[in-house]
């Protein structure tokens, strides 16, 4: 926020108690306006902030940095309640030479956080001002956390296998029109059923499949490629314009999904121990960010021991988990990895457990570090690959992509099948299962293009113009003649015989089809006249024909199929005042009879209904 607003924002008396905490001299009678200008000159020097950061208690230090993490602007009732409370005498008993523990109040009299009032919901927000944020300090590991440029015994990398995953999750969910479960998420049935059908990689014996797919769902309904219609899972168009992004911009869009995203909580997704109770800790967001901006301050390309970038954080930043780890609150039991061990406290359990999680699941998911090996197949060390470089922001999109770019070709065979690499582009994969069927699924993947799988992308609204030129664009050579023919064939024949829904009007002879339609206002409601006795009937005109009919002087009969469908014209009633005023004295009279009564179980829909007929008696005055 701007240093001027914070200033304008805080009371004078606190103004005052910033420059004598600092050591600022105030000349007397100095107006508010004055105040502000000799404050201003001091809190916005950059040395001055410098030198007070680096001053910091280790407390002080810790919530100024998670002001940082969450953009300089917390309400106050979440940060009080994390890191112990504020104290608004804090300057008083300051003045009066009594103690002050370093947190909150002691930031706020350094000037380097203003408690103030926000508008917009009334409560009040712990912000930082604008020469502080720009003036925080990075993170610099030091050079003794690198091991230095030997390699591990092996290595695990995703890639971007990743995109193909969620490829193959939305075409699920496409084709059998998945019902969600009451809170949004997918069935333990849908899960295992996905699992066998993503990409299996080597090293990953013991992985957490399921923790995957519910990550790369999430992902997928948070960023409004799926929504929910009917009770069924159906997948937006856009969908159809995110796949034509290039891979990099894929993989950003999914870790700053992932990066701001409140309701994914990573300490809920740990299966390696079970949390018997817990006391307070930071919200998932900002614990995940303050991670991987400490992470993805390392150097990309060399190798760091999971041991030293554990003893970094818990030196530099111990408290990004827990504000304040209470032995008393927490209990937790491993259930795998070790022996079970009760009341497990300490730094060494939840804060180490929550980094390796971050590396061994979406950083790693994300193809945006390797992950090293020893011979036991454990996790020993991280290295930031090309991707992370990317997605840390260590480097442009624009600049020259890495060497694992997706393929961009395809192969079409004369026998009408279609060669498709593993690593393809995902817009293309997505376009040839538009119009094709999946015959063999692996490195190089084989769709077959027939009858039915045309006319399945024609229902799709493409074209078979489109599928030709999309197939002559991407195939290493050209498509072959008989495949070619065979698409146009197909497109030709599509559609030439026509089912469709339609309301039938049948008369008992054709003399009175032709007294029907003698009638303007009954002729110009329907549609063909079909044969001597029968006629469409447009779903629109149903209504208004059926009151035409009987002013005619018919009693048309409806068939029971129709009147299951049929919405009949609403009714419209006419209400006088003095019904109105009957009717609300007859309800009143309902709800004041004895509790036993029959109106006893409905009083809260005569309240309804009453509120309704007063509006209705406003209305009428």
């Amino acid at each position: 926020m701007n240093l001027v607003s914070c200033l304008a924002g805080t009371p004078v008396k606190d103004l005052r108690a910033i420059a004598a905490f600092n050591g600022i001299e105030i000349p007397a009678g100095t107006s508010r306006n004055g105040l502000h200008s000799i404050l201003i000159g001091r809190l916005s020097d950059r040395d001055w902030i410098a030198l007070q950061i680096d001053k910091l208690d280790f407390t002080e230090r810790e919530i100024l940095y998670q002001l940082f993490i969450e953009n300089g602007d917390i309400p106050g009732e979440r940060l009080a309640n994390i890191w112990g409370g504020d104290d608004s005498e804090a300057s008083s008993r300051w003045f009066w030479g009594q103690d002050i523990s370093p947190g909150l109040p002691t930031l706020r009299m350094k000037g380097l956080v203003f408690l103030l009032q926000d508008m917009s919901d009334g409560q009040d927000h712990y912000v930082l001002p604008d020469p502080v944020l720009e003036n925080m300090p990075g993170e610099s590991p030091p050079e003794s956390v690198y091991r230095g440029s030997a390699a591990p015994y092996n290595c695990l990398t995703w890639s971007t296998s990743i995109l193909s995953d969620i490829f193959i999750l939305i075409r699920y969910l496409e084709e059998y029109k998945v019902r969600p479960l009451k809170d949004g998420g997918l069935s333990k049935r849908d899960l295992r059923i996905l699992v066998d059908r993503i990409s299996r990689y080597d090293g990953c014996v013991n992985h957490d499949w399921y923790a995957y797919l519910r990550f790369i769902y999430r992902f997928c309904r948070k960023s409004m490629l799926l929504k929910v219609r009917h009770n069924r899972l159906q997948v937006e168009t856009r969908f159809a314009q995110w796949v034509k992004k290039g891979s990099i911009e894929q993989l950003m869009d999914l870790y700053h999904s992932w990066l701001e995203d409140d309701g994914y909580d990573e300490f809920r997704n740990i299966s390696d121990f079970r949390i018997l109770s817990a006391g307070l800790r930071n919200p998932a967001r900002t614990a995940r960010k303050t991670a991987m901006r400490i992470i993805g301050s390392f150097q990309p390309g060399r190798w760091i021991p999971l041991n030293g970038l554990l003893e970094y954080f818990r030196q530099t930043h111990p408290r990004f988990l827990r504000p304040m780890p209470d032995d008393r609150h927490w209990r937790v039991q491993m259930v795998s990895g070790m022996a079970d061990r009760e009341n497990v406290t300490g730094w060494d359990l939840p804060e180490t457990h929550m980094i390796l999680f971050y590396i061994s699941g979406p950083l790693l998911w994300l193809g945006a570090i390797t992950l090293g090996m020893d011979q036991s197949d454990n996790p020993d060390s991280i290295l930031i690959n090309p991707l992370g470089e990317y997605i840390f922001g260590k480097r442009s999109p624009d600049t020259e992509l890495p060497e694992t770019v997706a393929a961009n070709t395809i192969i079409i065979q004369p026998d009408h099948e279609i060669l498709v690499p593993e690593n393809a582009v995902l817009s293309i994969r997505y376009m040839v299962e538009t119009f094709t069927e999946l015959v063999l699924s692996g490195p190089i993947s084989r769709y077959r293009i027939s009858r039915n799988s045309i006319a399945g992308g024609l229902l799709r609204g493409l074209t078979v113009p489109r599928i030709l030129d999309f197939l002559q664009s991407v195939s290493i050579s050209p498509v072959p003649q008989n495949v070619q023919a065979s698409i146009e064939f197909w497109g030709e024949q599509h559609g030439r015989v026509m089912l469709k829904h339609a309301i039938l009007l049948e008369t008992q002879d054709a003399y009175l089809m032709k007294e029907l339609l003698m009638r303007p206002a009954i002729r110009r409601k329907l549609q063909d006249q079909i044969g001597a006795t029968h006629a469409t009937v447009h779903a629109g005109n149903l209504n208004a024909l059926l009151k035409e009919i009987k002013k005619a002087g018919y009693m048309p009969r409806i068939s029971t199929e129709l009147m299951l469908q049929w919405e009949p014209a609403p009714i419209s009633l006419q209400l006088t005042r003095e019904t109105a005023e009957s009717l609300l004295r007859n309800l009143e009279t309902m709800k004041s009879n004895d509790s036993t009564g029959p109106a006893a179980d409905n009083i809260s829909e005569l309240e309804t209904i009453a509120g309704q007929l007063r509006k209705i008696l406003e209305t009428l005055e």
